[in-house]
C-alpha cells in the first residue's frame, strides 16, 4: 500500500506545483517512478532486517521461505 501512497503524492506533487492538467506521460512517469523506489526500499529494508522480524515479523516471505534473500536482492535491483 505504501508504494500506491507515494506514487499518488507525486502526481498530487505535481498538481500543486504546475497548477495546471498534466499529460499523461508526466503523471504516469511521475507515479511509476516513486512506486518503483518505494517497493525497492521496502525489500533492501526487510532484508537488512531480517534477523528483527524473524522475531518481531515471523509472517513476512523472507522468513516463511516463500521469497528467498537471492530474490529479494534481484527484485530490489530489477526496480
Amino acid at each position: 500500500m505504501g508504494p500506491i501512497i507515494m506514487g499518488l503524492s507525486v502526481v498530487l506533487g505535481e498538481i500543486i506545483v504546475y497548477k495546471t492538467v498534466l499529460q499523461v506521460q508526466e503523471v504516469v512517469f511521475g507515479f511509476f517512478t516513486m512506486f518503483f523506489l518505494m517497493g525497492s526500499a521496502f525489500v533492501v529494508n526487510d532484508l537488512l532486517d531480517i534477523e528483527i522480524d524473524r522475531i518481531n515479523a515471523p509472517h513476512k516471505p523472507l522468513i516463511t521461505g516463500e521469497m528467498s534473500e537471492k530474490s529479494a536482492i534481484y527484485y530490489s535491483i530489477a526496480s
